[in-house]
Parts: C-alpha cells; structure tokens; sequence
C-alpha cells in the first residue's frame, strides 16, 4: 500500500530550529513534538534570539512560541522536558526541577499542577507522547548515559483536581522472567544503583511508547544509542508489555540484522493520533533505500510513503488523520494531505 503525499502548507521559522537532533543518532532524535490535529502541531524547540527553551505551538495561521516555564537556572542540558499532549492542551514535565506544568490552550499560560510523588526510577527522557484517559507513558534512563532510553513507567493526571501521581515503580523491558529476575536482584545487591549492578544487562531501547486500557506498548530499537556501534543493532520490534516490563506479545519487526548484509536499523515513534508508527531507517543500504514508512496499527499493514516533488529530503514527523506534518529537519515545516493508493 502506498501513501501519497500533498503539500497543502508550508511555514518556515527563522528564529527556530524545529528539531534538535536527527533521528538517525539517537532513540530521543526528531520525537520531542507531537501532533494534536490535522493542522497542529507542538514542539519543544530552541529560540536562537532569546536564547532559551520553549514550546512552539503551531495550528493552522496561527503560531505562538511559549519560553519555557522553568527558570534558566534550573535548566539542564540532560534533563530536558518531556512534552505531553491530551485534548485539553499540553503539559510539559521538567526532570531538573521534578515539576510539571499544563497549558490548557494556545492562548494560555503556564500553570503549575502538584504531584505527590516523583519518577520512581530513571529520569524522564524528551519523547513526547498523546495520553488517552489521563494517562502519559513515560520513557526514562536509568543508567549514567545520557542518550539511553531504557525504562518507561507512566504517570497520571487528573485535570479536574489538579494533581498528578506516577506510578509506584519503574521498569525496563525484558524478553525472559529469569533475565529481570537476575537483573532485579543485581540491583538490589547494588542498593538500586543501575550503573553498579553486578550483572551486565544490555538493555533494549526504547524508541517510542504507546499506553492504551492499561496496556503498554513499544517500539524497541535495538540494544545501542547511536548507529556508530553497528554490530549492537540486531533488532527492532514493535510489541506489547506487561506492566512489569515483560514481553507479552511481539507484534511486528525483525531479529538477526547483524547477518544480513550491509548496515541496517530503525528509529519509530507513534503518531500524535495514536493509529500508526513512523518508522526512520537509519542506514540507506537497506531494502527500503533509507526511506520512511509507516505501519499501520489497526492491520500492521506497512504503508510506503511517495513524497512531494520537491520534498524527497524531509522527514516525517507526525502523523493526524489523513494529515502529515514533514520537515527538513531545520526551520522548515509541511503539512501534507495523505491519500491511500
């Protein structure tokens, strides 16, 4: 099946540059915006004339950049915020400060909103997410490399009594009970410390995570943070999880990349409405030629994507109904209309 892409808008940021890192270099690359409908769109960007971070909320003619909420004193390059999409507007969770903050519309301001406990394990890591019901997977590290996306826990809020509680524990993902039995009790040998823990774990990557009726799911992209250690990428998997991290049911993907020839390996990240996963080879010496594609989760049917003349350079970013936003990875964004073929 085929998609093909109609250019319908174009804007062009000077002041911006919408994404920070390609997709192609770490599990984090080209995933901290989301979409919110057919013409609108968040990120979390830099603002090269006032120097700072923010949010840029685009929707249709309109667009506003928000700085961000935290004092600049309490920014950290290795905390950065995570950003949060539901239908009442957007949240933005800041790991330096441990607060949280939500934006009922594009008009708004910043309001701060308690939460009674914080990220259990791991640090939060900036791969934005749409929750459903109140309720927001969360990617975070739990080791001491500041790329690695190697847990995920959830936290929920209730806009209606203003407060917000994550879950009582993290987890990381593993394929066998006996391999998280083991690892779970390194850790407790080493008083909770990952980087200490006596058993060496090579923990799956996170690219994207998906929370729908109590259910978890991920896309993994291998075992290694950047491409550079080529023989590391064996795998990528979209599946579901149990809550304790356990593989429940493996999806779609492939295993044994390493013994196919040339180099190959896949970021994902699913769509801001929740129907499909993005998925951005990072090497152009595969089957796909380098090109995206998006799998469909109804079905798992892989869609091809035949991109505007003129645009065989950008990325997709995000996917809303039969709308795809595209950019070159720099200052320019698309919206595109998608029509199955």
């Amino acid at each position: 099946m085929k998609a093909k892409l109609k250019v319908i808008k174009n804007w062009e940021f000077e002041e911006f540059e919408l994404t920070g890192t390609s997709f192609k270099y770490s599990p984090t690359g080209c995933k901290g915006m989301v979409a919110r409908s057919e013409d609108e769109i968040v990120f979390w960007t830099y603002h090269f004339v006032q120097k700072c971070s923010g949010v840029l909320w685009v929707k249709g003619e309109v667009s506003r950049w928000i700085p961000s909420p935290e004092p600049k004193e309490q920014q950290d390059v290795w905390e950065d915020p995570v950003l949060l999409s539901c239908d009442r507007g957007i949240l933005l969770v800041c790991p330096a400060s441990k607060s949280l903050w939500w934006m009922p519309q594009m008009d708004g301001e910043w309001i701060p909103l308690p939460m009674d406990n914080w990220c259990a394990q791991g640090i939060p890591k900036p791969v934005a997410v749409t929750g459903s019901q109140g309720v927001f997977p969360i990617v975070c590290r739990v080791d001491n490399s500041a790329d690695a996306t190697n847990s995920f826990t959830s936290l929920t809020v209730d806009l209606e009594t203003m407060t917000a509680h994550w879950a009582e524990s993290g987890s990381c993902v593993y394929s066998k009970a006996g391999t998280r039995q083991t690892h779970l009790a390194a850790l407790e040998r080493a008083g909770g410390n990952f980087a200490q823990a006596d058993f060496h774990y090579n923990y799956p990557m996170i690219g994207s995570i998906l929370e729908q009726n109590g259910q978890f799911y991920a896309f993994l992209e291998s075992s290694t943070i950047n491409p550079a250690g080529l023989s590391l990428i064996g795998y990528y998997w979209y599946l579901e999880l149990e809550e304790n991290g356990l593989f429940k049911k493996k999806l779609w993907g492939k295993d044994n990349l390493s013994r196919l020839p040339g180099k190959h390996g896949m970021r994902g990240k699913f769509s801001g409405d929740r129907t499909c996963l993005i998925l951005s080879p990072i090497f152009k010496n595969d089957d796909w030629k380098g090109k995206q594609k998006v799998l469909r989760l109804s079905d798992l049917v892989l869609i091809d994507l035949a991109m505007p003349r003129g645009y065989a350079s950008f990325h997709m970013l995000d996917v809303w109904g039969n709308r795809a936003f595209l950019s070159d990875e720099k200052n320019k964004l698309v919206l595109c209309e998608m029509t199955l073929e």
